[in-house]
């Protein structure tokens, strides 16, 4: 069998020290992967902010801190959400724990399959490092390159959520390695 494919957190442990200290390879190549990395690390992170925030308003019927306004829209909508998911039994908080994962994956995983795959043409995503960091020049990620960006999904997803265990796995097949989602099921 082959060894396991290196996961964007091994090339982001290789050159990254904190979030500020980032060296840059000299290969283009290596450098390409590492932009890829730390573009992927940002999608998730957001990805897992969100993912915290609804999960939070489903398992939570009180926020764990005091709104600033009880007035507020956003309050408002807030306490709609906690009022009406208090009322679900344990197996159905569960059902729209995996919805909201599932659903969070998918729009994700849908966004870049738009990026790598435009109707309209190829978009072009590249990352300029802040000058601070380095002097090298724009690093394209997409297109042009062997894998599309929907496919290192699940290995982002691995290398940087929280929630990677509830969403991917990277399993061993035949003579090689393969990301395969969690399922879900009534038994």
């Amino acid at each position: 069998m082959n060894e396991k494919p290196i996961l964007a957190f091994n090339t982001f442990s290789k050159y990254v020290r904190d979030d500020r200290d980032i060296s840059w390879p000299d290969s283009s190549k290596e450098r390409m992967q590492l932009a890829r990395a730390l573009y992927g690390k940002q999608l998730i992170h957001t990805f897992d902010y969100w993912l915290k925030h609804a999960i939070d308003l489903l398992e939570n019927s009180t926020p764990s801190e005091e709104p600033i306004r009880r007035t507020s829209k956003l309050y408002r909508q807030e306490k709609y959400f906690r009022d009406r998911l208090a009322t679900l039994s344990p197996e159905q908080r569960q059902t729209v724990r995996h919805l909201i994962l599932t659903l969070a994956h998918g729009l994700l995983f849908g966004s870049l399959v738009d990026i790598d795959q435009g109707d309209y043409g190829e978009f072009i995503l590249a990352m300029k490092p802040k000058e601070a960091q380095t002097g090298k020049h724009v690093i394209q990620i997409a297109p042009d390159v062997i894998q599309e960006l929907h496919d290192e999904l699940d290995d982002w997803i691995l290398s940087f959520s929280q929630f990677a265990d509830e969403i991917t796995e990277l399993v061993p097949i035949k003579g090689g390695w393969q990301f395969q989602r969690k399922e879900y099921d009534n038994s």
